[in-house]
């Protein structure tokens, strides 16, 4: 990989551009922007069809976890708000398929004590299904309707957010 070209005052890569071309890279970049930028964290629960009213809105009470090991597997990211909120997001590419994922998590959310529950798989499959299991919510996604989101959905600022423009370009010159 070339960082930077002779004749070029600087590189022309992001810090996406250096994760590799895979799930597990795919997913690197998100959850790094979601910790990183706290108006996208709550754009994404937006998405998520959260009520943010319901949940604190400060930004130091979020944890972000990537592939954290639980007695059920290892996730590829999880957002935890203390009491609040508990998320897992699965993240696939090209035909890795979800099979047992959707069913493996489940047992674990149930152990959990925050109030709201969701596993959310996101693929690049055009599928926006909800299920509602007990107390957990799980949601179906793909890439290009985050992005889209991201891209129509919110204020101009974060339109102009420099970290997310660079997701995006990544998201979707890698994995369309």
């Amino acid at each position: 990989m070339i960082i930077k070209q002779a004749g070029l005052e600087s590189t022309t890569l992001s810090q996406f551009d250096l994760l590799s071309k895979n799930e597990v890279g795919l997913s690197s970049a998100f959850a790094y922007l979601l910790g990183k930028e706290q108006k996208i964290l709550y754009s994404f629960l937006r998405f998520l069809g959260l009520d943010l009213r319901k949940i604190s809105n400060n930004f130091d009470d979020v944890a972000i976890l990537k592939e954290n090991v639980n007695e059920e597997g290892r996730t590829d990211i999880e957002i935890i708000i203390k009491n609040e909120l508990y998320i897992i997001i699965e993240c696939k590419v090209n035909n890795n398929k979800l099979g047992k994922q959707r069913e493996q998590y489940l047992k674990f959310l149930k152990q959990q004590k925050e109030k709201i529950k969701i596993q959310c798989f996101i693929t690049q499959y055009r599928d926006s299904s909800i299920i509602k299991t007990e107390d957990i919510k799980t949601i179906n996604a793909d890439w290009k309707n985050i992005i889209e989101y991201f891209i129509n959905n919110n204020k101009y600022e974060l339109r102009k957010n420099s970290l997310l423009k660079d997701f995006i370009n990544f998201a979707t010159k890698n994995f369309k």
